[in-house]
């Protein structure tokens, strides 16, 4: 059934109309057309199948002809909530299909965390509304049962989630014993199992707490095999035709410990049956480029990719159904140099893998800015809707994950452009809790106020005298920001356009509430003028944008924004919206060194220091070198050098009164270039050092 529906699917296209029946191209039927020249991933692959790959002997996602395939894509935030499902529709499908080039989405239907257990009914719906929407397109789509929190994949709140559904009742009649996620898995195979671009995802991240590398074997055989091997067994029982679509299984640690099931995987019935030579099982690895596998061990191994080898080795067929540019927790980074160095690691092995995620919110994981287009529109006339990507633009839809990981998917190289963090935004009705008047504030008489001008939500500042800078300050809390390596801090004020030839001026300062540098940086005043502000269409009101330069701040990669604190003059009404972080590359990413013309000359790595940046650099570990001395200093005509006050005493000084420095920023894979050499400048102010010597070590 499942060669037949891909021959449906050619035919449809070819003739211009859609067959009804399994898989069918629903899309076209709703008026939606083919690109020119499109050809669907399925056109281009067919049924999927685990199958030695002959180069490197390891079992491998192919093609239904046996031949090894990688297949890029995405998966969907919590379908339970508005910022995961609002992409189920048909134009943002589109675009992920024809813009985007998407080879695979991937359903993250949680089942706890108020999802599956708490409204069964309205997520099985969801995920079958995002089968459909993928099939309608030739996507292949992976159906998750997305289990976090507890980390126990044989919880109650799992094993009962759903069982009393009416749809599942033919299924639970006919097998009394099946459980949860027996039930679910069961009814999709029933009735998508003929669909050749289905594949199942039985566990997320089993995380079931106490677990270690030593001890996860035996977890393995004791839970987690037993688990999936059930949830196995239903899907083959209730396969809608005779050719097995791909099982998928969670793995111990979130999804780390791929290796674990070496020696002792699942057994899949299709092999016992005849209808399949090898086990359709999959085993699934996650990372987060921030957090897993940053440095390599003493033997120059990262610690993941060995049990990743360990696990190909072993026979297992390994498939990353999540992975992201930022730490663990979604936030922080984007680390991209890292992305970039795991996407090579997954091309090198023929890994699939799906990025996450596809969320509408203001997270550094999210692929979208919370003020995105849920419904993109064609806006270059190709016919296929889009979102905007525009790199100057400050309201593009797509955030710096969302660039990137577009263009990795599309197989292009990683975009530098001009990128923009929304902190503040006052069309979200809980930003305004965030503010308030400064615990030490001479004017205790501001008041705010949410007001709509145009189409915009802004904050409406009241009563702010004119009597100097210090006596107005207005604060926001809760920000938790990266600081990552930003230029510049704007922040839109609109005042009546009455007002416009009178100076506002505005002062940020930087804080983080919960590190001991609590004061980060007092960044410059500006004042505006009549100049500066453009008409809003349609109202009394004129907008103008600030924009404050951080190359010279002291606040560094590390630092997390907790507060802004706004210091202002006025002498009139004013209101302020869109607080935000804008930056001139791609996360922390650069071109890679080339290899010097000839022995003896050096390449230049990005630490020049001439954009008046410090480019990441900070105390390393225990040093005692003062934080704020550090600057980037002109030491001639158009050099500039990293600068800092240093004064020791011959045999009178422990290890941490060192000058130690680290930077995370542009850190570079050298294994596939060779260099001679490693060299810097020096510089020392003239009658420093007038005797005695330094030692330098990198």
């Amino acid at each position: 059934m499942k060669r037949f529906f891909k021959r449906l699917i050619v035919g449809a296209l070819a003739c211009g109309f859609v067959l009804s029946g399994f898989g069918s191209v629903g899309a076209y039927a709703k008026g939606i057309d083919k690109p020119v020249g499109y050809v669907s991933p399925y056109e281009k692959y067919g049924n999927l199948k685990v199958a030695k790959d002959p180069d490197t002997g390891n079992q491998q996602l192919c093609d239904e002809d046996g031949n090894p395939v990688q297949l890029k894509g995405m998966s969907t935030f919590g379908l339970q909530w508005g910022d995961g499902d609002w992409i189920l529709n048909d134009a943002a499908f589109d675009a992920l299909a024809y813009d985007w080039k998407c080879d695979v989405i991937r359903l993250a239907m949680y089942v706890g965390e108020k999802g599956y257990a708490t409204s069964p009914a309205e997520c099985l719906a969801k995920v079958e509304q995002g089968i459909q929407l993928a099939t309608d397109r030739g996507m292949y789509v992976i159906v998750d049962w997305h289990i976090l929190s507890p980390g126990n994949v044989n919880a109650d709140e799992y094993l009962n989630a759903g069982v009393n559904l009416d749809t599942y009742s033919a299924i639970k009649s006919a097998d009394k014993n099946y459980n949860g996620p027996q039930l679910f898995f069961a009814y999709l195979s029933q009735k998508y199992g003929s669909y050749g671009n289905v594949l199942f995802e039985t566990a997320n991240e089993p995380n079931e707490s106490g677990v270690t590398e030593t001890s996860a074997i035996q977890n393995w055989a004791d839970k987690l095999l037993p688990y999936h091997q059930s949830v196995v067994d239903a899907i083959r029982k209730y396969d809608a035709d005779n050719v097995p679509n791909i099982v998928i299984c969670g793995t111990d640690n979130w999804s780390q410990f791929v290796d674990e099931a070496v020696g002792n995987p699942v057994v899949d019935p299709a092999v016992t049956a005849g209808a399949a030579t090898d086990n359709q099982i999959m085993y699934t690895v996650h990372f987060y480029a921030g957090t897993h596998d940053t440095a390599p061990n003493e033997d120059g191994k990262y610690w993941l990719a060995n049990k990743i080898e360990s696990a190909l080795h072993g026979g297992l067929a390994v498939f990353c159904t999540e992975w992201g540019t930022s730490e663990a927790t979604g936030d922080g980074g984007p680390y991209i140099n890292y992305s970039e160095r795991w996407l090579n690691y997954l091309a090198e092995k023929k890994i699939s893998w799906c990025s996450w995620s596809l969320a509408l919110k203001n997270e550094i994981s999210a692929a979208f800015k919370s003020t995105a287009a849920k419904n993109p529109t064609d806006l270059d006339d190709d016919g296929i809707p889009e979102w905007d990507t525009t790199a100057s633009d400050s309201n593009t839809d797509l955030s710096v994950t969302g660039n990137y990981v577009r263009a990795k998917i599309r197989g292009e190289e990683a975009p530098i452009y001009e990128a923009y963090e929304t902190v503040i935004d006052f069309s979200d009705v809980n930003a305004k809790n965030q503010f308030s008047l400064n615990s030490d504030n001479p004017n205790a008489d501001i008041t705010a106020s949410n007001e709509e001008i145009g189409e915009r939500n802004y904050l409406k500042l009241e009563k702010i005298d004119n009597t100097g800078i210090w006596n107005n300050r207005i604060q926001f809390n809760d920000l938790t920001s990266n600081f990552g390596v930003y230029t510049d801090l704007t922040i839109d004020v609109v005042v009546p356009t009455s007002d416009i030839d009178n100076p506002l001026t505005i002062r940020p300062i930087l804080q983080d509430a919960t590190a001991e540098r609590y004061w980060i940086d007092t960044l410059d005043e500006l004042t505006t003028t009549k100049n500066d502000f453009t008409e809003i269409e349609g109202t009394d009101y004129s907008k103008a944008t600030l924009e404050y330069s951080l190359l010279s701040s002291i606040a560094s990669k590390d630092d997390v924004i907790t507060n802004i604190i706004l210091l202002s003059s006025a002498g009139f009404t004013f209101y302020i919206d869109n607080i935000g972080l804008k930056s001139m590359a791609n996360g922390d990413i650069s071109t890679k060194p080339k290899v010097p013309d000839k022995p003896g000359t050096f390449i230049g790595l990005p630490f020049t220091f001439e954009a008046g940046q410090r480019e990441g650099w900070k105390p390393d570990g225990d040093s005692m070198i003062d934080y704020t001395t550090i600057s980037v200093d002109e030491v001639g005509k158009d050099d500039h050098a990293l600068s800092f006050p240093v004064a020791l005493e011959v045999g009178k000084n422990e290890w941490e009164d060192g000058v130690r420095l680290s930077s995370s920023q542009n850190i570079f894979p050298l294994d596939s270039v060779e260099y001679d050499a490693f060299a810097m400048n020096v510089y020392i102010e003239k009658g420093k050092a007038t005797t005695g010597e330094i030692g330098i070590e990198v």
